[in-house]
């Protein structure tokens, strides 16, 4: 059997996205020989859905990048060209195709396991992690920095309804701690929920980079604290950060996150499901 047994009901009908593949290999835009195959989709999320894809004896991943797209802050060239350059360093799967008008992406497939936060508990593993994370931010992406307060009014500009007291008390507390900032950007991923990092034979990788931007170093240690398992220790042990921007950081990826909820398409549940984004 194929890779990708953990497969759920599809969202996107399975013929218009197999007739999608077929018509890029018609025009002659997939560097392939033979038509692709659609085999299974492995998960559907808010943001794009995702499937198993076999061409030339070979499996890759395509996503479905639609729904993503009107996303807040999400830009398809520079996910494209931040994705491509991680993936020299091994921090992210190489890219296949990338289409940003058809909203197809096309990576090669890898083997491997989703982060558990009981694999905070072991030391190897932790370290894979932290170092990961380190030469991500050590990458110079040329991309302008992510203004944060812009992102947040971007998703209350797109709210359908009235905000609640309790999201407009938050965005008003987040915003002031943001006003108080002053931080060189580093490359950062904005989104390491636990399913989007994987554990290979040969080390570890980040998926779906939508987000991926230049940032403040604290986001993806504040969001690995909350979807991953690692403490604030783990953290101050490696990291020279401080113990109190650690939590501003906390609490400004859990504002996106309930922002995010309330904007983005609903299909089946948010990146990190079970995990704790409050």
């Amino acid at each position: 059997m194929p890779p990708g047994a953990d497969c759920i009901g599809s969202s996107l009908p399975w013929p218009l996205m197999q007739a999608e593949l077929t018509a890029l290999f018609s025009a002659g835009q997939l560097p392939f020989a033979n038509p692709p195959e659609l085999l299974r989709q492995l998960r559907a999320g808010r943001s794009n859905t995702t499937w198993l894809i076999k061409a030339d004896a070979e499996y890759y991943i395509a996503q479905d990048k639609t729904a993503s797209a009107r996303c807040p802050g999400v830009e398809p060239q520079r996910e494209q060209h931040i994705m491509q350059q991680a993936s020299q360093c091994g921090l992210a799967p190489a890219v296949v195709y990338y289409s940003p008008e058809r909203h197809i992406l096309i990576t090669e497939y890898m083997a491997g396991r989703h982060w558990q936060r009981s694999d905070a508990k072991n030391k190897r593993l932790l370290e894979r992690l932290l170092h990961a994370i380190q030469q991500l931010q050590a990458l110079d992406s040329g991309w302008p920095a992510l203004d944060y307060a812009a992102h947040i009014d971007a998703y209350f500009n797109q709210l359908q309804q009235h905000p609640s007291p309790l999201l407009v008390q938050q965005q008003q507390a987040v915003s002031a701690e943001l006003a108080q900032l002053d931080y060189p950007a580093v490359l950062s991923h904005h989104d390491l929920n636990a399913g989007n990092i994987l554990l290979t034979d040969t080390g570890l990788v980040f998926l779906d980079w939508e987000y991926a931007a230049p940032g403040w170093s604290l986001f993806d240690l504040a969001t690995v604290m909350v979807e991953c398992g690692v403490s604030v220790m783990q953290l101050t042990e490696r990291f020279d950060v401080d113990r109190q921007q650690l939590q501003s950081a906390r609490r400004l990826y859990s504002h996106l996150c309930d922002l995010w909820r309330h904007v983005c398409p609903s299909r089946l549940t948010p990146p990190g499901a079970g995990a704790r984004r409050a």
